[in-house]
């Protein structure tokens, strides 16, 4: 509960930041912010993945904050509605072929979207291509990779959190 805590009261510095910049910069919707998640590989029923557990659970989180108007997740090659969306955020958690086509499309469609991306794995494909995307900070749940991370971009130590409602005990028998 605690970790959860946190990651919603980091988000919610984040968005703080991001309505300061949105009323200096003029815009005129200054209220409620449209997120966009991305997961690293579609749901299936025979696989478990561990970026839609991440991002699932994330956009229960935001939608939980009163200034939250949309929270979208979006797979490699399910893209319907990411680049018909002005967006003021993406979060990226875990990477994908065709990361850096993405992030561009994102930044051409919405140019003022603030791109985060949620490093737990630094060996895939390496922390060096990790560092090369054009995002406008990290997220990491390690203390070395963040240290690696804050020499190219502001990077947040932000602990993963489980959802008790989708991690509870099951007590079907599996016989």
């Amino acid at each position: 509960m605690a970790a959860m805590l946190y990651l919603l009261n980091f988000f919610k510095i984040v968005f703080a930041s991001m309505a300061m910049y949105r009323v200096c910069a003029g815009s005129e919707n200054t209220k409620k912010l449209s997120i966009a998640l991305h997961a690293q590989a579609f749901p299936s029923e025979n696989l478990i993945v561990g970026s839609v557990m991440t991002t699932s659970g994330l956009k229960r989180a935001l939608l939980r904050t009163e200034n939250i108007r949309m929270v979208r997740i979006f797979y490699p090659f399910h893209y319907e509605g990411l680049f018909s969306e002005q967006w003021d955020a993406l979060i990226i958690e875990g990477w994908f072929e065709m990361i850096t086509s993405t992030i561009h499309e994102v930044r051409r469609i919405s140019p003022n979207v603030m791109i985060l991306y949620w490093c737990l794995d630094p060996d895939f494909p390496s922390l060096f291509n990790i560092m090369s995307l054009d995002v406008n900070g990290f997220l990491t749940n390690s203390k070395s990779v963040q240290a690696a991370l804050l020499r190219v971009a502001p990077t947040e130590l932000v602990y993963l959190a489980a959802d008790l409602d989708d991690m509870a005990v099951s007590t079907h028998r599996w016989d």
